[in-house]
């Protein structure tokens, strides 16, 4: 129904030249040119050049190149200035503008590339996409668009390429709604290209960046050919929208014979930890040991997560050990997982060979450290860790101080104080001073039950 609708969407739309542009953007020259201090690659085709010598024009569209994949912006601007001083650049300019363009935009100079743009006497698809393409990695959906527009008007038909950073305008940008990613496409369907695995993916990213999964869905459906990329797009979309989902594609995808990547076996263990689904979570795990992937740390992580969250602590402990560079967030999941099972004294340990292997603790270590101090009744554990979070500093947050007000309660529960710690600079000089702010509105409000 959705494909249906869509393939009749640029007949009933109005005129291309008017939909397609963006009712609310402004020029992007106007833009660009306040901001002097202002994610497909794309490698210009290769125009014949009749004035200048073939093998000079080479060497120099190669040094550009270079320049590019370096992010050598001071490299390409000398090569610019040594091609204006050339007698043949202004008369067969327009192979290397393309490769100047796109060295400008790449390396981040977006008011120069345009600048370059606009001076160029002929301009071709390539020109455009360069342009367009440097401006969508450079984080100005925006003005992309506009100019994506700007093309069409100008009647030059958009290649792949350039459909390509169309759609990924709509998917980076909050101001650009799905109905522009609807008339990309569209126009898409119109010229061919809609079993290009490329813009079927880029269409997919972009609806479900916008919350459309089930039309998502059906355009993955649809499509004749899929690679793992479409499959990523799909799973990450049901892990935001519909986890209940992921163990079918799943099984879908195995069966059809598709070999997951790092992506996919993260997201999907994810998924299996959110359902707490140990049955499938042990198929992944399965095939993850076999695949090699098993020691990326983002795929690690979920694999943690989802035996931790189906309280298989030990499982989990040992998917740990086996990441090989871990992070202060694998790290923290381990120690928060432990402390869920109801391991307080396993998440000291896990907290203190952390500090030994030298990660520094954040917030979310210091909040699991602190409940788990609680737990134990340990006060003199919580002060080392309320020492810690004196030196965060504002990079503490209220989790932690909630944590630490439990052990000052817990304390107090078990007996009077013995003393009363005073750290110089703490927001929490002394316990007795917190409790006082914290059942004192209650007694106001006349609820001593409360307290």
């Amino acid at each position: 129904m959705f494909l249906s609708q869509l393939k009749k969407f640029h007949t009933r739309a109005p005129s291309p030249q008017l939909t397609l542009l963006y009712s609310q953007s402004v020029n992007a020259t106007s833009i660009l040119s306040s901001k002097q201090n202002a994610t497909s690659e794309f490698n210009p085709a290769d125009y014949s050049y009749t004035y200048a010598d073939e093998k000079e024009t080479k060497n120099y569209a190669s040094e550009l190149s270079n320049c590019v994949k370096a992010s050598n912006l001071g490299r390409a601007r000398a090569i610019h200035a040594r091609l204006v001083k050339t007698s043949w650049f202004v008369l067969d300019s327009l192979y290397l503008h393309n490769h100047l363009i796109n060295a400008y935009v790449k390396c981040g100079d977006t008011t120069n590339g345009l600048q370059l743009f606009n001076e160029m006497p002929k301009k071709n698809v390539v020109s455009w996409t360069a342009l367009i393409a440097g401006f969508v990695q450079k984080g100005f959906p925006i003005e992309a668009f506009s100019l994506f527009s700007q093309m069409h008007r100008s009647g030059i038909r958009p290649n792949e390429f350039s459909f390509v950073s169309a759609l990924h305008t709509c998917s980076f940008s909050e101001n650009l709604s799905l109905l522009h990613a609807y008339q990309v496409y569209a126009m898409i369907i119109r010229l061919g290209f809609e079993n290009n695995v490329f813009l079927v993916n880029a269409f997919l990213t972009g609806l479900i960046s916008h919350g459309m999964l089930e039309e998502a869905m059906e355009v993955f459906e649809g499509c004749f050919q899929r690679d793992i990329v479409s499959w990523n797009a799909i799973f990450g979309g049901c892990l935001k929208f519909s986890c209940e989902d992921i163990p079918g594609f799943w099984c879908r995808m195995i069966i059809e014979g598709v070999v997951p990547d790092e992506f996919t076996y993260s997201t999907v263990l994810t998924g299996m930890a959110e359902l707490s689904n140990l049955v499938i979570g042990l198929q992944v795990h399965a095939r993850l040991a076999k695949s090699g992937h098993g020691s990326d740390m983002c795929v690690g992580n979920s694999l943690v997560d989802m035996y931790l969250k189906s309280r298989r602590m030990c499982d989990g402990l040992k998917a740990f050990e086996e990441i090989t560079v871990k992070d202060v967030c694998s790290w923290s999941q381990m120690a928060a997982g432990c402390l869920n099972c109801g391991e307080p004294l396993e998440v000291l340990r896990v907290i203190g060979k952390m500090r030994r292997d030298g990660v520094k603790p954040n917030r979310f270590t210091l909040a699991t450290w602190l409940n788990a101090c609680a737990n134990l009744a340990s006060l003199e554990e919580g002060q080392k860790v309320h020492t810690l979070r004196i030196k965060l500093g504002d990079d503490a947050d209220v989790c932690v101080d909630n944590a630490l007000l439990d052990i000052w309660l817990r304390q107090m529960r078990e007996g009077p104080l013995l003393c009363t710690p005073r750290y110089p600079g703490s927001r929490l000089p002394n316990p007795l001073v917190i409790l006082r702010h914290c059942f004192l509105p209650c007694i106001l409000e006349g609820s001593p039950e409360c307290v």
